[in-house]
């Protein structure tokens, strides 16, 4: 076999696992869990990006000669009716 042949069943053998694993997800969860999990995973995704982007919600101090960066978002991201929040610190030079 040839390289390009194995690269090419490894690609077929990974995206086989990945269906095969999305099939039991689904058989276990259920499709509406799984599609509600996802958009509050991607919607937490976009407002943790717009959170570090806007430099007005976030607060700096300094400690020890590091600048600490906090950035809180209080949006509220629903899922399964429970509500979780934003919360990232990052610590930069």
């Amino acid at each position: 076999m040839t390289k390009k042949i194995k690269e090419r069943a490894n690609a077929d053998v990974g995206l086989i696992f990945i269906t095969y694993n999305l099939k039991r997800i689904f058989n276990l969860i259920g499709f509406e869990k799984f599609t509600d999990f996802l958009k509050a995973i991607i919607k937490s995704l976009i407002l943790t990006f717009f959170a570090i982007k806007t430099p007005y919600l976030a607060k700096y101090r300094s400690i020890n000669g590091f600048l600490q960066l906090s950035i809180i978002s209080n949006y509220k991201i629903y899922f399964n009716n429970k509500p979780f929040f934003i919360k990232l610190n990052l610590l930069l030079l």
